[in-house]
């Protein structure tokens, strides 16, 4: 057996005394061994790592409360929530917000409410899961983006935010992002309706030409108008305050002087909403606000009826949009109107069309065509020049043609701006004044694959015959579109 030397006898006590004074030091303890190293007395150390913050880490705070420590006093953190835990020796107990949390609420306490618009001004916005209004916000009066989303944007992304209605390319424009380089981007609102602006809507169309000629590829319908909700909302009220019926027709004179009618059904009243057809007639018959004959038995229906003089022969220029826009408005405000209808013939298929891609009647449900026109240049081109270069005011040598007629020639624009809606067109082959083959035929081909698109073709000679003008067939096309 081997002698133990007295030095190492002195040595195993120096390290009992230093073992010693680890475990049992108070919490100011510093211990030296028999070699001149220091460390903390266990207390020591326990203490310094509390008040340094140290925690254990779990993955996810489910991890964390379903562990159990084994001392008695004990923090923890969720790495997934950011949130600290105290265990109190029970059971484990929320600290309150973690520091995420924390910035989230100092962001909202010192940079939102300098912008944030009062609820007054709000129809929607997005709050935080505090409950703080964020920056996610749509004005009452036009569905667009407050005033504090603009400053918002301007200050966070550093980028140029147009907030003033300008024009771009004959589109007005309510909000506009640029890139750095002060191109706009397709962050580009129009004022009209708050939808993309055209530029946009074709640039789109390029980028998606692979789906392009795919069926299930439509595009989207336009929400319900503000106009349509006001309408059948004042309509209950009415109702209920037992407000009598207007008399019908309904006849008034717009703010450009253009005469217009409204026909309301025989019987309605106003808690139940009804279908609109706003008719655009053709050459001639666009002078007056006399919906033809042909087309008053669906008033037995239920379905009411509405036309303007649209300004004569107008070819659906701007003129004629402004004062089709108040009639839809005007009808808006004396029925509960919960549907829109445009009905077209020839010269006013056009017009019929331009009110829809120009977004002057919202809230369209279908188009109805019979003997339509629908491109402008080709009628330009054919014995019509005199009566467009009215219409549009364009010199008698066609060089403004091109300036005069943007975006009022329906066979110009892009599909999409059909916005997937059902057509139905009613011609003939036999018509040779509007060939079916250079108008409806050439509509249905390129919408075909994007809108629901039917066209009945009569077979009997002649122009605007009285086979084109078919209460049933419309009335069906208004089931079809309404659901009623």
């Amino acid at each position: 057996m081997p002698i133990i030397s007295v030095q190492k006898l002195e040595n195993a006590d120096k390290d009992a005394t230093s073992l010693d004074t680890f475990i049992s030091g108070t919490d100011s303890t510093t211990v030296t061994t028999r070699k001149g190293r220091t460390y903390p007395s266990l207390a020591n150390a326990v203490r310094q790592v509390m008040e340094t913050g140290g925690f254990e880490p779990f993955a996810t705070e489910l991890d964390l409360l379903a562990s159990i420590p084994t001392i008695e006093k004990k923090a923890a953190k969720a790495l997934d929530t950011k949130k600290i835990w105290y265990w109190d020796g029970s059971k484990w107990n929320d600290t309150g917000l973690s520091e995420k949390d924390s910035a989230i609420q100092k962001v909202n306490a010192d940079f939102l409410p300098k912008y944030l618009s009062s609820s007054d001004e709000i129809l929607l916005a997005i709050t935080d899961d505090l409950g703080n209004l964020t920056w996610l916000q749509v004005d009452k009066q036009t569905g667009l983006p407050t005033k504090a989303v603009i400053e918002v944007l301007r200050e966070i992304n550093q980028i140029a935010v147009e907030d003033e209605i300008t024009t771009l390319n004959g589109e007005k424009i309510a909000v506009s992002v640029k890139d750095k380089n002060g191109n706009l981007t397709a962050l580009t609102v129009r004022e009209s309706d708050g939808m993309f602006t055209d530029d946009v809507v074709e640039d789109i169309g390029e980028r998606l030409g692979v789906m392009s000629d795919s069926a299930e590829f439509r595009s989207y319908n336009t929400p319900t108008n503000i106009n349509i909700l006001k309408s059948i909302s004042a309509g209950i009220i009415r109702h209920i305050e037992q407000t009598p019926l207007p008399a019908t027709p309904y006849n008034f004179t717009d703010s450009s002087g253009q005469n217009a009618r409204i026909y309301l059904p025989t019987s309605y009243n106003d808690s139940t909403p009804i279908p609109l057809v706003i008719v655009f007639d053709g050459i001639g018959g666009s002078s007056t606000p006399t919906v033809r004959d042909s087309y008053l038995p669906l008033l037995e229906q239920g379905v009411a009826l509405c036309k303007s003089q649209g300004h004569g022969d107008s070819y659906g220029n701007p003129a004629c949009m402004q004062s089709y826009l108040e009639l839809f408005k005007k009808a808006c405000e004396i029925a509960p109107i919960g549907a829109v209808i445009l009905v077209g013939n020839s010269m006013g298929a056009i017009a019929a069309q331009n009110a829809l891609l120009t977004q002057s009647i919202p809230s369209v449900s279908g188009l109805y065509l019979t003997d339509p026109t629908y491109s402008l240049r080709q009628r330009y081109d054919n014995g019509r020049k005199a009566d467009i270069s009215a219409a549009y005011n364009i010199a008698s040598n066609g060089s403004d043609y091109a300036e005069k007629t943007k975006g009022y020639d329906p066979a110009l624009r892009h599909w999409s701006q059909y916005m997937g809606l059902p057509i139905h067109i009613r011609a003939s082959s036999g018509d040779t004044a509007v060939r079916l083959s250079e108008h409806g035929q050439k509509l249905k081909d390129y919408l075909s694959i994007h809108n629901d698109v039917t066209l009945i073709d009569t077979g009997t000679a002649g122009h605007n015959t009285a086979d084109r003008f078919d209460a049933t067939d419309l009335f069906s096309f208004i089931q079809k579109c309404t659901k009623i």
